[in-house]
């Protein structure tokens, strides 16, 4: 009898990319566990990002409190994962605010950030990819999916690269975070990005829950250009939440578009 050879899974460490992770989200969306879903999604990559900073208000801004107990567990208490807590819900944009707040706070040294969804599910080689592309371009503003103004039809229209298969990126006016974003640092850290923020929302109070057209119009103005390039597809997590319709969804971008970045 020969003896029994005794395999042992060893864990393989996964090669850690330069770079800080924002997002934010809402209760509804927690207790449903997209949150968490999309989080994992992110970890569950075979490379990681150095952290993941997830940004929660005391309360939304509809008065809602988050279930605090939820990020107490599995994936939130990962070690890339931080939570940082500020006073006030800013909407949407607050994924990118609370990721530049705890970068300074924490003095962190990086040139670019990434921006998700919470109600994404990614697939496990997208930060590989994304992040070789930037290697080789690292000026540009990158992402998987955006939209290009329509100055005919009025309509901002949605873009991947599957339309463009001859091309190995294609430049747009918007990159949608939901599909993952990776921006240059150095512009969102000049003080004049808050007055920027303040006079634009004061403008147009729709633009709050706009943060896409609202971040690529500071790049814009700071003469970053922004590509969109090929990439894996990226699942939506829907459970069934509250949204608006397509339609108004589109009416108010075009919308918050005109207003401020055709101006």
């Amino acid at each position: 009898m020969f003896p029994q050879k005794k395999y042992i899974k060893k864990k393989i460490k996964k090669f850690i990319l330069p770079i800080c992770i924002g997002l934010t989200t809402i209760p509804e969306r927690l207790k449903k566990g997209m949150t968490e879903t999309a989080i994992q999604s992110i970890l569950n990559n075979n490379v990681l990002p150095e952290k993941i900073i997830l940004t929660i208000p005391s309360k939304t801004m509809k008065g809602e409190e988050y279930p605090l107990q939820i990020l107490d567990k599995h994936p939130f208490n990962h070690p890339r994962v931080f939570i940082h807590y500020v006073n006030e819900d800013k909407g949407p944009i607050l994924k990118l605010l609370g990721l530049l707040e705890f970068i300074q706070l924490h003095e962190i040294q990086h040139e670019h950030f990434m921006l998700m969804d919470d109600d994404s599910i990614y697939p496990f080689h997208i930060l590989r990819k994304l992040w070789s592309e930037h290697i080789l371009q690292k000026s540009l503003s990158l992402g998987f999916a955006g939209r290009i103004w329509n100055s005919k039809t009025k309509i901002l229209d949605y873009k991947t690269m599957e339309k463009y298969p001859d091309l190995k990126k294609h430049k747009v006016d918007l990159i949608e975070t939901f599909h993952l974003a990776l921006h240059p640092l150095q512009p969102f850290l000049l003080p004049e990005f808050l007055t920027f923020l303040d006079t634009i929302y004061e403008n147009c109070e729709k633009a709050k829950f706009t943060d896409d057209i609202v971040i690529n119009l500071w790049l814009h103005k700071n003469k970053i250009e922004r590509y969109i390039i090929h990439g894996p597809p990226v699942k939506v997590n829907d459970r069934k939440t509250q949204k608006l319709s397509n339609q108004n969804l589109k009416g108010r971008n075009e919308l918050v578009f005109t207003s401020i970045f055709l101006n």
